[in-house]
């Protein structure tokens, strides 16, 4: 659990380097031992998990914020807005235009 924490603390700070190697170093393992220890425990790969909890909380910060989208973007960590939209699509089949404008009017 020490390492969702560390993901947890760090994708908040905006940090866009959530790498493997120090996420294991946080929580005292070697890489790939935490890498198939995470997975086992946590049902996804660190990735997958990182990109979906990022996700989440863009959602929640475009229903009760009116932070630019690129602002949320880069908060959470993103590199790009593009890499942003293709992310959130993956997770949600929409846009994060989409999913505000939705917001928005509903």
């Amino acid at each position: 659990r020490k390492g969702v924490r560390y993901i947890l603390d760090n994708m908040n700070a905006g940090s866009y380097d959530l790498h493997l190697s120090q996420i294991a170093g946080a929580a005292g393992v070697h890489p790939s031992y935490f890498s198939k220890l995470f997975k086992k425990e946590v049902g996804e790969t660190v990735s997958t998990f990182i990109n979906r909890t990022r996700v989440e909380e863009s959602k929640r910060l475009m229903d009760f914020t009116d932070l630019p989208l690129c602002d949320i973007a880069s908060r959470l960590g993103f590199r790009s807005r593009s890499y942003f939209g293709h992310v959130f699509r993956k997770f949600t089949g929409s846009t994060p235009v989409q999913y505000r404008h939705r917001t928005l009017s509903g």
